[in-house]
């Protein structure tokens, strides 16, 4: 049987491969036209009609759907892992700082309205394992803001406000504030796929026995509390 993770994992790679399609077709007429001597600033304006979207906006809101099926795949993860003692306020902890980590995912104190311990109901081995891939823990060597998870993480809580903003120009990178600020739009995304299937790879193994009968209420949830 496929996990709701796993097929929330697939639809954020497909969104990616979309990403990169749309990147390669914008970048490419970029180049197109500056052979031409157009410059993309020169590009006449296209009149809006509902059958063709501008191509920013396409390519902007490809981004949002492919960070959030991303970072919801985690959630579903946690979920499962969470098995029957999964509450409203089980998620995927990300987390840059281990002293809020120890407080709000392991204790479960209260953290701007979020009660109970994100993790419980997890076993001993899976909370240990989703410790080891936080972003505090640096597991690829990098600076806590500068690892994939919290870059995941942070685009996601911004994605939910307004699109993805980009600049496109030889390459397609983020304009945005926080730790994804001018970074290559499809090298950071595969960054992001990436850190998610390693999670995935690491606790799929300890997924307690699917419960009995319906899933629990609010077992799909938004991502968890900001994080610090």
């Amino acid at each position: 049987m496929v996990e709701d993770f796993q097929l929330r994992f697939q639809r954020g790679d497909r969104h990616l491969r979309t990403v990169e399609e749309l990147v390669a077709a914008s970048t490419s007429g970029r180049a197109a036209r500056a052979a031409g001597g157009l410059q993309a600033d020169d590009d006449p304006p296209r009149p809006p009609t509902g059958a063709d979207p501008d191509p920013i906006t396409e390519l902007s809101a490809v981004i949002g759907d492919c960070v959030h099926d991303l970072r919801t795949a985690l959630d579903n993860l946690a979920w499962r892992l969470a098995g029957k003692e999964a509450h409203p306020h089980t998620a995927f902890p990300v987390f840059k700082d281990r002293g809020f980590f120890q407080k709000h995912a392991r204790a479960g104190a209260d953290y701007r309205g979020h009660g109970g311990s994100m993790m419980a109901g997890m076993s001993p081995e899976a909370q240990a394992a989703i410790e080891s891939l936080q972003p505090f823990a640096r597991p690829h060597g990098r600076e806590p803001t500068a690892e994939a998870l919290w870059i995941l993480h942070r685009l996601d809580m911004e994605e939910r406000h307004y699109s993805a903003a980009i600049t496109v120009g030889p390459s397609v990178t983020f304009d945005v504030a926080g730790p994804a600020a001018g970074l290559p739009v499809v090298e950071c995304l595969v960054g992001c796929r990436d850190a998610v299937e390693e999670a995935i790879l690491a606790l799929e193994d300890l997924l307690p026995p699917r419960p009995a009968g319906p899933a629990p209420s609010g077992s799909v949830t938004a991502p968890g509390p900001t994080a610090s």
